[in-house]
């Protein structure tokens, strides 16, 4: 299993079997510990994952993640399965299936902004926010639920959430498909700042997520990206674009947005 992870992470950073194992085994071994042939001391592996540019405590989370074998049961992605909400039902049925208190009041912050609740969803968020704003690191399981409540939070708190995201976003950017929370990240900050008229930070916001969009390859994105910064430059051929590529991909995204406008 730590090969097996050792190779993921490894070929994520584009780096070399020979990269890797410097100052620690041979080439060769580690090779070997890769294919999960032999195993490797603690010393080896720290230097292991110094070379990887990895902490133990973020190996340590990685490998906790790796252990989840069902992953419908992994409460990250329940709610990163979730483009968007179009009714409460759906959001309550997804609050009934959480374990995990974070996610759950992930939920019922989006509930309420979903039933303009703004003052209970402003509350939920201080909660969320509050709880985490003193731990030593955000995990993606933390910067994905933030990212998802952006609306919810005082102006005054915004700045100090979004700082804390973007620092804490570049410690995972290289795993899975993280990338796809930092998208969101920009997409929700920029609605937020659309909605309190602010519409440079929100155009900025915009082409940003349709950047980290186009470089991996995600055609959804790309056309959720296109079809806000479209309405807000007042783009025709943008908005045809984005719509061909969200029709494709979802067709609810596509309602869901329009609506917006």
């Amino acid at each position: 299993m730590i090969g097996s992870l050792f190779k993921d992470i490894r070929i994520n950073r584009s780096m070399s079997q020979y990269e890797a194992s410097l100052n620690s085994v041979s080439l060769a071994t580690y090779r070997k510990i890769e294919k999960e042939e032999t195993d490797i001391s603690f010393a080896n592996l720290i230097q292991v994952l110094d070379n990887l540019n990895l902490t133990v405590e973020e190996f340590i989370y990685i490998w906790n993640t790796k252990q989840c074998t069902e992953r419908s049961s992994n409460p990250l992605n329940k709610l990163k399965s979730k483009k968007y909400f179009n009714d409460s039902n759906s959001i309550s049925q997804l609050i009934n299936e959480q374990k995990d208190i974070t996610v759950i009041q992930t939920l019922e912050c989006i509930r309420a902004m979903h039933n303009k609740e703004l003052e209970k969803a402003s509350e939920i968020a201080g909660e969320i926010w509050s709880d985490m704003k003193n731990l030593e690191k955000l995990y993606p399981y933390d910067l994905l639920c933030l990212t998802h409540i952006f609306m919810a939070f005082d102006t005054n708190v915004l700045g100090e959430v979004k700082q804390r995201i973007k620092k804490d976003l570049i410690n995972w950017r290289d795993f899975e498909d993280f990338h796809l929370t930092e998208i969101t990240f920009h997409l929700n900050l920029g609605k937020f700042y659309e909605v309190k008229n602010y519409y440079e930070n929100a155009i900025e916001n915009y082409q940003e997520a349709l950047d980290l969009s186009v470089v991996n390859h995600h055609g959804l994105y790309t056309g959720a990206a296109m079809y806000r910064l479209g309405q807000l430059e007042d783009d025709l051929d943008m908005l045809n674009k984005a719509e061909v590529l969200l029709k494709t991909f979802d067709s609810g995204l596509y309602e869901s947005l329009k609506s917006e406008y």
